[in-house]
């Protein structure tokens, strides 16, 4: 009985990023060196993805995201994409070449995007993650291979009725405040899971 408890609350823990919830500043560098901030997109849809450079489900949801990004970019959409393995300043412009990305992507630490995704300290993040930011700033809707996996089995569908939800401007429950990007410990692993 025990056990069960403890594997439910771990779980609980493992899902627990706070939505929606105010989006916070975050900072990335594109491969022209420039560093970006998110609050530059302020007042669009955004969709938020962090990917690994060599993870296959990353490529294929990035060039997905770039057919979203020509559709609904004329509404107001806005895609990003934040590459975060360990050689990801040094592997996003061929990234960007191999996937034929015209939207911004770019890199950041490891410890930067597990704390803006409020990730659990001690596990292993698998990527693609996917944050779905309204005009107003605020996070309606946060997604997690390895712990989203409804999400993930019919992807394409999903991000499509996340960012038309964004579009519509569904407003949803009140946001909590906008979190901290510091992070106390640094997990260094990204994983992929299908």
């Amino acid at each position: 009985m025990r056990i069960a408890i403890a594997a439910l609350l771990m779980m609980g823990s493992l899902m627990g990023s706070e939505l929606p919830r105010k989006m916070g500043e975050f900072g990335f560098e594109l491969p022209n060196g420039r560093q970006a901030l998110l609050s530059q997109y302020k007042g669009k849809a955004i969709l938020l993805s962090f990917f690994s450079t060599t993870c296959p489900h990353c490529q294929t949801a990035s060039k997905f995201i770039e057919k979203l990004s020509k559709e609904y970019g004329p509404q107001g959409f806005q895609a990003i994409g934040v590459c975060f393995d360990p050689m990801a300043k040094m592997l996003v412009p061929e990234f960007i070449s191999k996937q034929g990305l015209t939207y911004p992507v770019g890199s950041a630490t490891n410890d930067q995007v597990l704390a803006y995704v409020q990730h659990p300290n001690g596990v292993i993040p698998y990527v693609p993650m996917f944050v779905f930011i309204d005009k107003q700033g605020i996070i309606r809707a946060q997604f997690q291979s390895g712990i989203n996996d409804e999400f993930f089995k019919n992807q394409d569908v999903n991000m499509r009725a996340e960012v038309e939800k964004l579009l519509k401007g569904n407003s949803g429950a009140k946001p909590g405040p906008a979190k901290s990007t510091a992070v106390k410990a640094k997990p260094s692993v990204t994983a992929t899971k299908r």
